[in-house]
């Protein structure tokens, strides 16, 4: 009767956490529709198992590169860059002398109203043709705006190279401490397969004790509670792993 009732706590136990990881995997999977705009009443069909071949370390120079390649914040900061070295030019161009020189000409010829020549034709017969040309130099001197935006422009420009500097530093501390925590991931999975073949062996060995007499029915459960738990912690570093691999 002892054991029978550590065993019935132990499945009520399991009923309890296969239920929990249920509706957290309908809320998951809710989330995920709703990200990707399918029809929430859609039903995922989900792979009991992700099976790991192989352990991949990213290379540290390769994901750096990539990061400064794709990064949308960063690239968006070099863009704005890029605008204000412009703007700065513009600005810096503004300070320079000016000079325009433009050219005229008009041709044509006005008629009475009761003239029988047509107005139009007077453009080939050279009459009344009117030309004109003109220099304009503008200089400016103590052109105060003028001055404010080469100085606003000269800011930004400094500001975005300083935000730059900083994005790009902050951008590989990050993959630096992301591949870092890859390895830390790595080596918590190989670790967690060792505690489930280990946990495995204790539950094989308590059980065959139990059948000698010399264990209990609450020993047996015991180590199958560490052998449960020891697959949880495997399946949780798995996840962990491959999170960080795809961050």
């Amino acid at each position: 009767p002892t054991a029978n009732i550590q065993q019935s706590y132990q499945i009520e136990s399991l009923k309890l956490m296969v239920e929990q990881a249920m509706n957290d995997f309908k809320t998951a999977a809710q989330n995920l529709l709703e990200t990707i705009g399918l029809d929430p009443d859609l039903h995922l069909a989900v792979p009991s198992d992700v099976t790991l071949n192989q352990i991949v370390i990213p290379n540290l120079e390769e994901a750096i590169q990539q990061g400064l390649t794709h990064n949308q914040q960063y690239l968006a900061l070099k863009m704005l860059l890029r605008a204000d070295e412009r703007a700065y030019d513009v600005a810096k161009n503004q300070q320079l002398w000016q000079l325009d020189a433009k050219a005229n000409i008009q041709a044509g010829m006005a008629t009475g109203v009761d003239s029988n020549i047509k107005g139009f034709q007077g453009i080939y017969n050279g009459r009344n043709l009117t030309e004109g040309a003109g220099v304009t130099l503008t200089i400016p001197l103590r052109d105060i705006g003028r001055r404010n935006q080469l100085i606003a422009a000269k800011v930004r420009l400094e500001k975005d190279r300083l935000n730059i500097i900083a994005a790009k530093r902050a951008l590989i501390t990050i993959i630096k401490n992301t591949i870092i925590t890859i390895q830390s991931q790595a080596k918590r999975y190989e670790l967690a397969q060792r505690q489930v073949e280990l946990a495995t062996k204790s539950y094989e060995l308590e059980k065959k004790k139990q059948q000698a007499g010399i264990s209990s029915a609450l020993d047996v459960s015991n180590t199958q509670n560490q052998l449960i738990q020891s697959q949880m912690g495997l399946i949780s570093a798995k996840i962990a792993y491959l999170n960080q691999l795809s961050a």
